[in-house]
Order: structure tokens, then C-alpha cells, then sequence
């Protein structure tokens, strides 16, 4: 959601005012475990347990809006490093925020795809094809938007192959309904 712009104009005093804005007893939780004593807890409410005077009560949150007209061709970035041991691959879209009404579907279908040990990226890349050590895909959401994009690492020569057999498992999650028992 930013441009180089952005952190080109970040001045010290927009830094200090995040931090003092953002980083305060009453904006988190504490967690403490193990043996803990009234001397741990004194010093634990000493330490974190007021407010900063300035900060009585949160800042509201700002909302930003992302044009829904906005597109992407798809691309392809290609960084040739001669002699490498392995081929790092990213294959991602831009996707809706998560109060989209398909995100927590989305979520489903990417823990079909690489979400989990067992997900379809896994058992076919890794385990059948033996392309891998590890393949995944994630859904990142963000405050106006949001990815999913599938990551690994294969060898060099393995890559076009790795990249063929990803394409394949998303058209068959497209073109099929997922197996009740799959789900």
C-alpha cells in the first residue's frame, strides 16, 4: 500500500508520533509466564502498567480506500544468478481486503491449496514430484487489500517444471468442486 514516496517523506517527528501513538500499555497485551510472584507483577504494572498522560484514550483508525478499478497484467520477474544452488519461486496476486464477502472462503481454498502440511501443493510438489522441501500458499489481508501468493524453492533445473505443475493444481482447484471428504 506504499511507494517509495511514502518513506522518502518519513521525517523523524512522524516516527516519534507513530511510536508514541501506537506503542502504549493500554494499545497491547502483556504475557508472562513461568513463576510469577507480587514482585514480578509490581514491577510488570510499574514498567507497563499505566497509560502515557498524552494518550487517554486510542486514536480513531484511518480509513483508506483503494480504487476497485484498479488492474494488473500479469508479470513475470525473472533474476538469473549463474551457479546457484537453488531457485527461490513467488507466484501471487493482489486480492480484496478480508471483509470481503469471499474472503473467509478464500481462506478455505488456500488451505486446500498450500495452507497446510498436507495441502495439494505439498503432496503433489514435494512428496510425489519430489521438486521441494517445502511449498506453501498464504493469504495475507491487509487494511485495503491483500495478496495470496504461493512460495518455495527448488533447483534451478527444476524450476519451469515446479512453476507448470503450481498452474496445474490451480486450474484443477478452478475447473473441479474439492472432494467432501478432502474438505
Amino acid at each position: 500500500n506504499s511507494m517509495p514516496e511514502d518513506y522518502e517523506a518519513i521525517q523523524r517527528a512522524d516516527l516519534q508520533h507513530f511510536f508514541n501513538t501506537w506503542y502504549t500499555p493500554d494499545n497491547c497485551i502483556l504475557f508472562a509466564s513461568g513463576r510469577i510472584d507480587e514482585e514480578i507483577l509490581t514491577m510488570l504494572n510499574q514498567h507497563f502498567g499505566k497509560q502515557k498522560p498524552d494518550h487517554s484514550s486510542k486514536p480513531g483508525r484511518t480509513q483508506h480506500i483503494v480504487p476497485s478499478n484498479l488492474k494488473t497484467k500479469p508479470s513475470s520477474i525473472r533474476i538469473s544468478l549463474p551457479n546457484s544452488l537453488q531457485s527461490a519461486i513467488k507466484i501471487g496476486r493482489r486480492l480484496f481486503d478480508r471483509n470481503h464477502p469471499d474472503f473467509n472462503g478464500l481462506v478455505v481454498l488456500n488451505t486446500v491449496l498450500g495452507g497446510y502440511f498436507g495441502s495439494r501443493l505439498m503432496t503433489n510438489i514435494r512428496e510425489k514430484k519430489g521438486f521441494t522441501y517445502n511449498i506453501y500458499s498464504t493469504v495475507d489481508a491487509y487494511l485495503s487489500d491483500g495478496c495470496l501468493y504461493i512460495a518455495t524453492e527448488v533447483s534451478p533445473e527444476k524450476s519451469a517444471s515446479a512453476v507448470r505443475a503450481i498452474f496445474r493444481e490451480m486450474k484443477k482447484l478452478r475447473e473441479n468442486l474439492v472432494p467432501e471428504e478432502e474438505l
